[in-house]
C-alpha cells in the first residue's frame, strides 16, 4: 500500500508512476497467490499419494533388459542413498518406464542382483561386492553412482555367489565350508526356491513337512523324496515321525565323481536324505550337481588329432572342410557333418578311419542325400540323427538303427546354419538367412509347423532385436538363447520370451584385441555361465567369463596353420564327459581334442 500523505505531496508524473508501481506489484502479488495455490494443490497431491505408499510396495525394475522385481523396503534401505530419493513414493512416475511400465534402470543385470541380494541380507549396512573378480570394478562403479560407496565392506566374509540354474544368488554361509570368495558353484535347483530357503532362514522359520514337499519334491517321487540343503537349509521340524538321516560327503566319497568332471579342488557336500538310504547312493548325480568349478580350468595348449588329419579328401580316413561336431560319450565316438563331402562321419575314438552314417552319395537333393551339411546332434529318444542340410534348405532326419531306410525331412525351407535340442525334445535352428533362431515344440516337429522365432527375426542389423547372419546356437536349461552373430562379430544372449538380446561377447567390431570377434562361428556355455566361442577368423577359441568385459584365449591364437598349437578357421565346438575340448578344425580337414592341462 501507498501512503496517502505520500500521494498528496506529489505532482502528476509522480502520482503517476506511483500508480504504475502499485499496478505492477498487485499484478505480481496475484501471480503469487496462484503459484501459492498451485504448489498447495501439488502439496495436497503428493500427500494423498503417499497414503498409498508402503514400503511393501513391489517395483518392477527393467535393469539392461532383464525384469527385476523387488520390494521398496529393500530399494529405499541405503539411505542417503539415490536410491532412498528415487523410490520413496515422490518420483517414481517421472523416472523413465519401459512400454510395460517397468521402471529402466541402466546397469547390468547380474552385479544389480548380487546388490539387491546383499540388501536382503545386510539390510543395507555392509555391502560384499560379487565373488567374481571380473564384475568387481564394475559393481563398484554402480555403487558410485548411488552414492553408497562407503558402504562397500572390505572384510573376508564368507560369501558365496552360486550360479543357482542360470541366476546368480549370493549368500552368506552361517559354517564355513571349503568354500571362498573365489569360488565358483553351480547349483541345479530353481532359483525362486533357493531364494525362499535364504529368507526363511533369515526369519528363523521351519517349514511344515507338507510345504517342504510341495517346494523340494519337483519332479521327483513323494516316496523317495530327496532333500538337498546348504547348512543354512536345515529347516525340518524336529517333531518329525519320520527318520532324518544326515550325510557329510568327504573327497573319498566323490573321487569318481570329482575325477569324472576333473574339478581340482576338494569339496564338501551337506544333504538331509528322508528314508530310502539305497536310493541316495543311486539318484545323487542325476538329482543333484553342487560343484566347485574351477573357472581357471585350463587345457593343454598342443591338440591331438582324433579324425581326419590326412589331407583334404573323401576317404574314410579324410576330411573336407568339417563344420559341426557332436560327440556321443557313451558310445565313445564323435558326430561329424563333413560340409565339402555331403556326408555325416561316425568316427569312433582312438580309431583311424570314420563310418559314413549319412549322405555320402554326392551332393544333391534327393531324400538319400545331403547338401554342405553343416550341423548334426543325436536325438537319443528316436535313435536318429537331426541334421542341417544347409544346400538343400532343410532340416533332415536320418536314422541310426537303419540308415539306408528311414529318412524324413522335418523342416523345409530354411537354411539351416546350426541347431540344438534341448532336454524336453524341443528343437532349436539358426535361420542363417532370414537373421533369427527358432523353436519347434516336441510335438510340432516334422508336422509343417513353421516354428517361433525365439531371437532376432527383424531383419539383418546389429540393433539389439537384430541378428546379421547367425551361425551357432546354445540353448541352455531356462530357454535362453546364446547366439554366435557372425556379421556382427559378437555373441548375443537372449532370454525367454524377450523381445531384445543382451551383448556378452564382442560387439566391438570385427578385430583381433581380447575384447573383439572376428566372425565367430562354434559356442558353448557351461554350467557357471562361461562363453566359450571359436573366434573363427582369428584362429583360436575364446572363453568370457559370466560378466567379463573381454575374453581370454583357450587354445590355439598361434596364427594361422597346421601345428597342433595351431588353428585353422575353426567352426564347430564341443566338450567331452572329462572336460576335453574338441575343436572342428574347418580348413586344416581335422578334428582337435584338446586334454585338460
Amino acid at each position: 500500500m501507498i501512503h496517502i500523505d505520500h500521494i498528496c505531496g506529489t505532482d502528476d508524473d509522480d502520482l503517476e508512476q506511483i500508480f504504475k508501481e502499485s499496478r505492477q506489484k498487485f499484478v505480481e502479488l496475484k501471480k503469487d497467490q496462484k503459484q501459492l495455490e498451485a504448489d498447495r494443490k501439488k502439496f495436497n497431491n503428493e500427500k494423498e499419494l503417499n497414503r498409498n505408499i508402503y514400503e511393501s510396495d513391489v517395483i518392477h525394475l527393467n535393469v539392461g533388459g532383464e525384469i527385476l522385481a523387488t520390494t521398496r523396503q529393500t530399494l529405499i534401505s541405503l539411505k542417503k542413498s539415490l536410491f532412498s530419493i528415487l523410490f520413496n513414493g515422490r518420483w517414481e512416475q517421472r523416472l523413465h518406464h519401459d512400454v510395460h511400465e517397468n521402471i529402466v534402470l541402466d546397469f547390468n543385470p547380474i552385479i544389480f542382483r548380487h546388490l539387491l541380494d546383499e540388501l536382503q541380507l545386510n539390510q543395507g549396512k555392509n555391502i560384499s561386492p560379487p565373488s567374481d573378480l571380473s564384475l568387481i570394478r564394475s559393481f563398484k562403479k554402480m555403487m558410485r553412482k548411488l552414492r553408497v560407496e562407503h558402504l562397500l565392506s572390505t572384510s573376508n566374509r564368507n560369501i558365496l555367489t552360486a550360479n543357482v540354474d542360470g541366476q546368480l544368488i549370493t549368500t552368506q554361509l552361517s559354517n564355513p565350508f571349503k568354500l571362498t570368495n573365489k569360488t565358483h558353484a553351480f547349483i541345479d535347483y530353481h532359483p525362486k526356491i533357493f531364494r525362499h530357503f535364504i529368507k526363511a532362514n533369515r526369519q528363523n522359520k521351519s517349514l511344515s513337512l507338507r510345504k517342504q514337499m510341495f517346494y523340494v519334491s519337483t519332479g521327483f517321487s513323494s516316496r523317495n523324496l530327496f532333500y538337498f540343503f546348504f547348512d543354512f537349509f536345515v529347516l525340518l521340524d524336529t517333531n518329525l515321525n519320520q527318520q532324518i538321516i544326515q550325510i557329510r560327503i568327504n573327497q573319498s566319497f566323490t573321487k569318481n565323481f570329482d575325477e569324472s568332471r576333473k574339478f581340482n579342488r576338494s569339496f564338501d557336500f551337506c544333504f538331509l536324505f528322508l528314508g530310502f538310504k539305497e536310493f541316495f547312493s543311486l539318484q545323487v548325480q542325476r538329482i543333484l550337481r553342487f560343484v566347485q568349478f574351477n573357472s581357471d580350468l585350463k587345457w593343454k595348449q598342443n591338440g591331438q588329432t582324433i579324425a581326419g588329419g590326412n589331407g583334404k579328401g573323401d576317404q574314410l580316413n579324410q576330411l573336407n572342410s568339417p563344420y559341426g561336431i557332436y560327440v556321443d560319450d557313451k558310445k565313445q565316438c564323435i558326430y561329424i557333418a563333413d560340409c565339402r563331402n555331403h556326408r555325416i562321419v561316425k568316427w569312433k575314438l582312438g580309431e583311424s578311419e570314420g563310418q559314413i552314417v549319412a549322405g555320402g552319395n554326392g551332393y544333391g537333393n534327393s531324400i538319400d542325400q545331403l547338401n554342405s551339411p553343416t550341423d548334426v546332434i543325436v536325438d537319443e529318444n528316436n535313435s536318429s540323427l537331426i541334421i542341417c542340410d544347409y544346400g538343400n534348405r532343410r532340416v533332415v532326419r536320418w536314422s541310426l538303427e537303419n540308415p539306408n531306410d528311414e529318412k524324413e525331412i522335418l523342416i523345409e525351407n530354411i537354411q539351416c546354419d546350426g541347431l540344438m535340442m534341448n532336454e524336453n525334445g524341443d528343437l532349436f535352428v539358426c535361420d542363417h538367412e532370414n537373421h533369427a533362431v527358432k523353436r519347434w515344440r516336441k510335438d510340432e516337429i516334422g508336422k509343417g509347423e513353421k516354428g517361433i522365432i525365439v531371437a532376432g527375426g527383424n531383419g539383418f542389423g546389429n540393433k539389439l532385436n537384430q541378428l546379421n547372419s547367425p551361425t551357432f546356437i546354445f540353448i541352455d536349461r531356462e530357454e535362453t538363447v546364446y547366439v554366435s552373430d557372425w556379421r556382427n562379430h559378437r555373441v548375443m544372449k537372449w532370454l525367454k520370451d524377450a523381445s531384445d538380446g543382451i551383448i556378452v561377447a564382442g560387439g566391438q567390431g570385427n578385430g583381433s584385441s581380447l575384447n573383439q570377434l572376428n566372425y565367430p562361428y562354434g559356442l558353448l556355455v557351461n554350467e557357471v555361465g562361461d562363453i566359450y566361442v571359436a573366434d573363427s577368423w582369428n584362429h583360436r577359441i575364446v572363453c568370457w567369463s559370466l560378466g567379463s568385459e573381454e575374453g581370454r584365449v583357450v587354445v590355439g591364437g598361434n596364427g594361422k596353420g597346421k601345428g597342433s598349437n595351431q588353428l585353422n578357421y575353426p567352426s564347430g565346438l564341443s566338450f567331452g564327459v572329462e572336460n576335453n575340448f574338441y575343436v572342428a578344425d574347418y580348413r586344416n580337414h581335422r578334428i582337435q581334442r584338446f586334454d585338460v592341462d
